[in-house]
């Protein structure tokens, strides 16, 4: 076994203590002990540049071909989607480019979905956002949505995107078929009738068919916490990794389950924001500016390396140990924001 221990101090350590509303509906189960792990160390050498691709007939976030009638610079959203048991299975969530999930307080996770090839007509459930997410949607000039939150994190999000969260918006609804606050939905139908956006475009991740060289990595165990661990197992027939939470297949509405055609997981510091949910459990932020280790999962391989981005505008764009850009497969992405002192293994 394989293991290269972390040197970084993990700062505003996730309690025990459940909160946020999502950490009472979490039990997950630990795959079977897997054969490589990896943890984050620090890293002191400076990622190289690289030459900007020239614009391909592609979709920005998931570079995937387009098809007649798309246009590359159409709108770009994100929703801010609620992980908890009872906030699945989520409705749209299938029809993301991109994917980051990131931890909020009581060791529960939520994610951040980047609409741009397609946007369905409803999404949800929607919860409110953290410090963490306007640092992770700058990149991407898109809508922001979300069932709201602080007013610190909110003006920062209005800096930095068209925020049309519950309130200001139009569009949101409560569904009858769930108890709150898992039950609020937004129709994306007049969202965009708010402002006209020009989505930035994708110079960050590289995408490339051809399978990179690596370690065996068919089965992937994320442990986000103490109380969630993301899984992911390789199956070809599906062109990429079937997503678990613990061991229940994250399926969508329709019972289709979620497939990862690139998973990149990137290790951060957590920073304490000061503040606790009712439960008295911290409210983590997390360092995503700078440089850190990754380990990017596709075809079954894994490419450990390190992830740079040179400021909250930038997004991360991964390296390998020689200093090469890793490729994605085209497909939905999934980043995993892991903080510093937790482990990836795969098998």
């Amino acid at each position: 076994m394989k293991r290269i221990l972390s040197l970084l101090v993990c700062l505003g350590v996730i309690g025990a203590a459940c909160g946020g509303g999502d950490a009472g509906d979490e039990t997950t189960t630990v795959p079977t002990s897997p054969s490589t792990t990896i943890a984050s160390s620090p890293t002191s050498t400076s990622a190289p540049a690289t030459t900007v691709a020239e614009p391909a007939e592609t979709w920005s976030w998931s570079g995937m071909p387009l098809q007649p009638g798309d246009d590359p610079a159409s709108e770009v959203l994100i929703a801010k989607f609620s992980n908890a048991p009872k906030g699945r299975p989520q409705q749209g969530l299938a029809a993301a480019d991109l994917a980051m999930e990131v931890l909020v307080e009581g060791g529960v996770v939520r994610i951040l979905a980047v609409f741009q090839s397609e946007i369905p007509e409803t999404i949800g459930p929607l919860r409110s956002a953290r410090e963490v997410d306007p640092k992770l949607i700058e990149p991407f000039n898109a809508f922001f949505a979300s069932s709201g939150g602080q007013s610190s994190v909110l003006n920062r999000i209005d800096s930095v995107s068209v925020d049309v969260s519950d309130g200001p918006g139009p569009g949101y609804f409560r569904s009858s078929d769930r108890s709150a606050p898992y039950n609020l939905y937004l129709n994306t139908e007049e969202l965009f009738d708010v402002a006209e956006l020009e989505p930035s475009q994708n110079t960050w991740i590289s995408f490339d068919d051809a399978a990179p060289s690596g370690d065996q990595a068919l089965s992937v165990a994320v442990a986000m916490s103490n109380f969630h661990t993301t899984n992911y197992r390789y199956s070809a027939s599906h062109g990429g990794y079937l997503r678990f939470n613990g061991e229940e297949p994250h399926e969508t509405v329709n019972g289709d389950q979620l497939v990862a055609s690139t998973v990149a997981v990137v290790f951060v510091e957590q920073l304490s924001t000061g503040r606790v949910d009712s439960s008295g459990a911290p409210v983590p932020d997390f360092e995503v500016v700078g440089m850190g280790d990754a380990v990017v999962f596709r075809d079954g391989v894994a490419v450990p390396g390190t992830w740079e981005r040179g400021r909250s505008a930038d997004f991360f764009r991964l390296f390998d140990a020689d200093g090469d850009e890793i490729p994605f497969k085209p497909g939905q992405i999934w980043f995993e924001i892991l903080p510093n002192g937790r482990a990836v293994e795969w098998q």
